[in-house]
């Protein structure tokens, strides 16, 4: 201590003294750091309490869960291979696990569904149909898509026209395959244009998507991106079939499940809000139409939303008229 002494001309008490206090302050320096963190931690744990407590009731709410009917049952298309576990698409899988994180293991049952093998719709719980009716046969059996075929000029009729060959589904807008398109020819792997048909006004769109998946099925494995972000279109249905409550989250291609499924997570965890929020948290049935994109260079989608007045309720469990919600 001498030197300290010698340098700033303290006796030793005085020294003492001082190094007392300066330990106290970083003591206390110390436990406020402590403090302080272990209060953050706190508050962000209480925080992350309250976004899953909220993303467990906006899961509740939109799919009607309750204590009768907790789970839900996913079907989604799969094919067979040769090893002991089943693929499936690119975008159905990213669109899977999306749902999975969303809805939480213990209450979704998936089940995939086979083009070679028989499957069964169970009947006693909620269903959520992955994909369109053209790739999973579960959601075409009950809501299949709509055809669309030519119709050759009549006398009274000059123009070819289109005209509808089968009315069984009774929804404002659905899935349709228009059958000898002009702007898109039929090819092996596309015998049909894909769309989605609006009811009233008659109306359809088309994917964005669709000139790439034709270049792809040109050119095979010599297929390369021509633009980073692609546009597509979904359907997000809640419905009833046969008094079952039955969802359905389907893009045009694949493009468009993955955006549709983002945006229900996205709406669940409330970091957007639609124009139809209440009604999308409701019991009533509802029909939306959603378009967005999609970054292939990123493999996620990067624009979500309903398109402005394609969307339709009705009361739950009835056949009343769908209303256009504008």
């Amino acid at each position: 201590m001498s030197w300290v002494s010698t340098i700033l001309g303290w006796d030793l008490p005085t020294i003492l003294a001082a190094a007392g206090i300066l330990v106290s302050i970083v003591i206390a320096a110390v436990t406020l750091h402590m403090a302080f963190s272990i209060a953050r931690k706190q508050d962000d744990q209480l925080k992350n309490l309250d976004i899953q407590k909220t993303k467990h009731e906006n899961v509740q709410q939109f799919f009607n869960l309750d204590n009768r009917s907790p789970m839900l049952t996913c079907m989604y298309p799969a094919q067979q291979s040769s090893r002991p576990f089943h693929t499936i698409n690119y975008g159905d899988h990213s669109a899977l696990h999306i749902l999975v994180d969303l809805i939480g293991a213990p209450h979704l049952k998936l089940s995939p569904v086979f083009h070679s093998k028989p499957y069964l719709i169970p009947p006693d719980t909620p269903i959520l149909f992955l994909c369109s009716p053209s790739t999973n046969k579960a959601l075409g059996e009950i809501l299949p898509p709509l055809v669309f075929e030519k119709v050759e000029p009549s006398e009274r009729q000059r123009n070819v026209g289109l005209a509808m060959t089968n009315y069984t589904v009774k929804l404002p807008c659905w899935f349709a395959h228009e059958k000898g398109s002009d702007q898109y020819p039929p090819i092996p792997e596309f015998p049909y244009l894909k769309m989605i048909w609006i009811r009233q006004p008659h109306e359809h769109i088309v994917s964005d998507a669709e000139p790439e998946y034709r270049e792809a099925a040109r050119l095979g494995t010599d297929y390369e991106p021509t633009v980073d972000v692609l546009q597509d279109a979904a359907i997000l249905l809640r419905s009833h079939h046969d008094g079952q409550r039955i969802f359905a989250l389907a893009g045009i291609h694949q493009y468009g499940t993955v955006i549709a499924a983002k945006f229900l997570h996205q709406l669940v965890h409330e970091k957007i809000k639609s124009k139809y929020h209440d009604f999308l948290f409701s019991q009533d049935d509802f029909v939306a139409v959603i378009k967005g994109g999609y970054d292939v260079t990123k493999l996620d989608a990067t624009s979500y939303d309903i398109i402005t007045t394609y969307f339709w309720t009705r009361p739950p469990k009835s056949n009343q008229q769908w209303k256009r919600q504008e």
